[in-house]
């Protein structure tokens, strides 16, 4: 028993033995295998490594090559997606790129040729068109297919192929380059723009007259508008490098203007005190006889006034050296220079004292003449104060014919006259300078100025012949002797004869009365006056194209007589006819430009009385019989 006990505990360790051997060996084949499989690993991962380097390198190589492929394939041409204003170059060599471009916009040109521009207000709408033809508008072809070879050419590597990329998955279309006349377009867009413009309108005071007097009323302004003119050419720019015909709504800037309620009503109260108030200026020159005089009435007066400040110095500035520029004037000597075989003066130039307006004291004494207006009824009138300098040779030094001094003076203006007729009238004051006129001599306009014809320098202009408004050589001669009648009435002359117009023209009412003009027309219709003075009497004539003055001066020696223009009257005033528009071949076509303004019939009349020493000497009265006259308009047909 004990003895199989024993027998059992042996086999048992025995077992047990080879159970842990069995063990063991299997430990040692698990952990071959694992190391096994771990190389086995290392080589799998090297392998796919190598496999995926491999791959990327070839598709990098694969990419330069074929990128540069790319660029070899399109050295001579154009990418692919490039259009030019709508019009596909892509895949396209210089030349034939070229060709269709020049096809295309030469098409184009000749179909369209223009863009239109509107404005619409309220519910209506301006148009205009831009003309290329107008602006001697071409194609650039060369430069065009240039720039679109460039297309994706330009910049660092990066910028390049970015741009090659959009331009060969998404396309780009550039504009066509051109030329054109800027300043001829420039003068399309401004006549578009003065047709549209419109200033704002700042805050005013207006006097108004109602059912209990003269009241002032603050108007509180208006927005302007203004094509913005730059705009407009960008948008017109486009359009016509994309070869498009679409309109252009005009880029209009507004102008804004505004003022506080409390700044209205605190002027509104100053303006109030200057109601039926005025202030006169005045500057009286011993010398020339010349009065210049200036006054201001309430209306006037209340524009000075500033809805910021009390009064504005800088417009009351403003306003002196407008006084200034008219009376300033340098020291001049006498020259005189006869010509025996002509019987005219060739150079003359009255002595006369140089004059400069105190401006700073001229402001001073404006701005408080203001002041005391609004404080008192009336006020003295502001004298122009002046420095003086003297001359250092006088007229009468240089002469022994008794031209010693200014016996009259004429002025006019001829604002809106045409070129034709700006050169006319400063040519016959040319002509009439420096006539002599011998004591008891009549002085004959026409033949002082002599034959007006093309052939004497004159220009086509409008004339008054048979009661109708023609072109013709020499309008405008009849400012120079209307201006001359004046300046014989100063002198106190006795007029001989004159004739009116037939009917009121504008220029010879812009600084007179009705009436006071004369016509001429050669040999028929002539001014004279006679020369009864003791000396030589001398006419001089300054005709300025600049600032369309023109001014008649009579020197001689004066005798004491005074004249004077007195009793001026008009009556049987008739409306005028419809306006009248005529063909002016100095205008571009397609420009209106007003020459004549509507005038009513009517008749004038004067008294003209010449003293001397208290006694008259000699008096007329001067009848002016006026036919109703139209707005005259000049229609361009160059």
């Amino acid at each position: 028993m004990q003895q199989s006990k024993k027998q059992l505990t042996t086999k048992s360790e025995k077992v047990k033995t080879r159970l842990l051997m069995q063990i063991g060996s299997l430990k040692v084949i698990l952990e071959n295998f694992k190391n096994k499989i771990e190389k086995l690993q290392i080589r799998w991962v090297r392998l796919m490594a190598w496999f995926l380097i491999g791959g990327v390198s070839t598709t990098v190589i694969g990419g330069v090559l074929g990128y540069g492929a790319f660029l070899l394939a399109y050295r001579d041409k154009i990418f692919p997606g490039v259009q030019v204003g709508g019009v596909n170059v892509a895949e396209k060599g210089s030349a034939s790129a070229g060709q269709i471009l020049a096809q295309v916009s030469d098409g184009w040109l000749n179909e369209v040729g223009e863009i239109g521009a509107y404005l619409a207000i309220d519910g209506d709408s301006q148009e205009w068109s831009l003309k290329a033809e107008a602006v001697k508008f071409e194609y650039d072809i060369p430069v065009t297919v240039e720039e679109a070879f460039r297309v994706g050419r330009e910049g660092s590597i990066i910028e390049r192929l970015k741009v090659q990329w959009q331009v060969v998955t998404n396309g780009r279309t550039i504009p066509y380059s051109f030329n054109y006349k800027a300043q001829e377009f420039e003068t399309q867009v401004a006549t578009i723009a003065g047709e549209v413009d419109t200033p704002a309108v700042p805050p005013s005071l207006e006097i108004q007259t109602g059912a209990e007097g003269k009241m002032v009323a603050v108007m509180q302004g208006e927005s302007g508008k203004e094509v913005d003119q730059e705009r407009l050419k960008e948008l017109w720019e486009e359009r016509m490098g994309y070869l498009s015909s679409s309109k252009i709504a005009l880029p209009i800037n507004v102008v804004e203007t505004e003022i506080t309620q409390g700044d209205a009503e605190r002027t509104k109260e100053t303006a109030e005190k200057l109601v039926s108030k005025q202030l006169g200026l005045a500057y009286i020159d011993n010398q020339t006889k010349e009065t210049q005089s200036w006054v201001l009435k309430d209306e006037d007066l209340i524009t000075f006034l500033d809805f910021k400040d009390h009064i504005d110095e800088e417009k009351v500035g403003e306003y002196v050296v407008e006084i200034a520029n008219t009376i300033d004037r340098p020291a001049q000597n006498a020259v005189f220079q006869f010509d025996a075989s002509s019987n005219r003066v060739v150079e003359f130039k009255p002595a006369k004292d140089g004059l400069v307006v105190d401006q700073k004291k001229l402001v001073a004494d404006f701005v408080e003449a203001v002041n005391l207006l609004e404080a008192a009824e009336t006020v003295a009138p502001v004298t122009i104060v002046v420095t003086k300098g003297k001359p250092e040779i006088t007229t009468g030094a240089v002469n022994d014919l008794g031209i010693k001094e200014l016996l009259g003076r004429g002025d006019s203006t001829f604002y809106g006259s045409i070129p034709g007729r700006v050169h006319n009238v400063v040519l016959t004051a040319q002509k009439l300078n420096g006539t002599l006129v011998k004591p008891g001599e009549t002085f004959s306009f026409n033949a002082s100025i002599g034959e007006v014809s093309a052939a004497t320098g004159y220009q086509p202009a409008y004339i008054i012949r048979a009661g109708r408004t023609v072109l013709d050589d020499g309008g405008g001669v009849c400012q120079d002797s209307t201006t001359t009648f004046r300046a014989a009435l100063d002198a106190g002359l006795p007029i001989v004869e004159r004739r009116a117009h037939a009917y009121r023209v504008g220029y010879y009412e812009q600084n007179a009365k009705a009436g006071l003009d004369a016509t001429v027309y050669a040999p028929r219709v002539d001014l004279k006056f006679k020369n009864d003075t003791p000396g030589h009497i001398l006419v001089q004539a300054y005709g300025n194209a600049g600032t369309k003055t023109l001014v008649v001066e009579i020197y001689g020696t004066s005798d004491g007589r005074v004249s004077e223009i007195s009793n001026h009257k008009i009556w049987d005033i008739t409306p005028p006819p419809p306006d009248l528009y005529q063909d002016d071949p100095s205008l571009p076509a397609g420009v209106i430009k007003q020459v004549d303004w509507k005038a009513w019939g009517a008749k004038a009349k004067f008294d003209y009385t010449v003293r001397r020493g208290g006694e008259v000497i000699y008096e007329k009265t001067f009848y002016s019989s006026f036919r109703p006259w139209q707005s005259v308009f000049l229609r361009g047909t160059q």
